[in-house]
């Protein structure tokens, strides 16, 4: 077993590969609360606890965003906040390799996250 797939298996909820983009807000970051500035990124994965993100934004960990998660298929976006638990360099494009973890989410919006995780995963 390598190093990655021991990691992977400590994990309490699987990924799924998935690329969409998201708008978020730095809420630590006054100005872009009083623009009320959207910045956007591209995800890697999902889980319910929480997606790698790939963004030009200046973030470090600790930041805590305020997430629109707009899913392949669904009517509407879902809403969640995260907090951002690791970066990394990204490459080409995209300044940062983001690692956020899910803090708070709307019941509705977990069950439509868990729905679409479960049925992502049956296709892959």
């Amino acid at each position: 077993m390598t190093k990655s797939e021991a990691f992977l298996e400590h994990r309490a909820h699987h990924r799924v590969s998935v690329k969409v983009p998201i708008q978020f807000q730095i809420l630590e970051k006054r100005e872009a609360m009083d623009k009320l500035q959207n910045v956007k990124g591209i995800t890697k994965d999902i889980s319910l606890e929480g997606l790698f993100l790939r963004t030009a934004q200046d973030i470090k960990p600790g930041d805590v965003f305020r997430l629109e998660i707009p899913l392949p298929h669904q009517r509407r976006s879902l809403f969640a906040y995260a907090e951002v638990v690791w970066v990394k360099e990204g490459k080409m494009f995209f300044k940062n390799d983001v690692g956020l973890k899910l803090m708070l989410m709307p019941v509705e919006d977990q069950e439509a996250l868990k729905a679409y995780l479960a049925q992502a995963s049956a296709g892959e």
